[in-house]
């Protein structure tokens, strides 16, 4: 299936965390193709904008809340994709489901 780029996904540099196998390799490629980029290891170096978690929790989130980084579950970038724009990301985060 081909994706058009979404306007303002090319801003985001984006991690994921909790998804293994095709799962994994099945989310990065919807980022990608919605135009994002992918960053593989978390770093303070790694100057990147998002972590799509399956849940709130694990290896990479404690840092990225630490780094001010925008989490959010993964439901978000097929959101983006079905509505061919990017959607706020609030009702994806941890305290969006608040």
């Amino acid at each position: 299936m081909a994706y058009e780029p979404i306007q303002g996904m090319e801003l985001l540099d984006a991690t994921v965390s909790g998804y293994h196998g095709s799962e994994r390799q099945n989310l990065i490629k919807l980022m990608t193709h919605a135009g994002a980029s992918f960053v593989g290891v978390l770093s303070r170096l790694n100057a990147f904008t998002h972590l799509v978690c399956w849940k709130f929790q694990g290896r990479k989130y404690e840092p990225a809340k630490k780094f001010k980084i925008i989490i959010v579950n993964h439901q978000w970038i097929e959101d983006c994709i079905k509505q061919q724009k990017r959607v706020p990301e609030h009702p994806y985060t941890f305290q969006g489901y608040g």
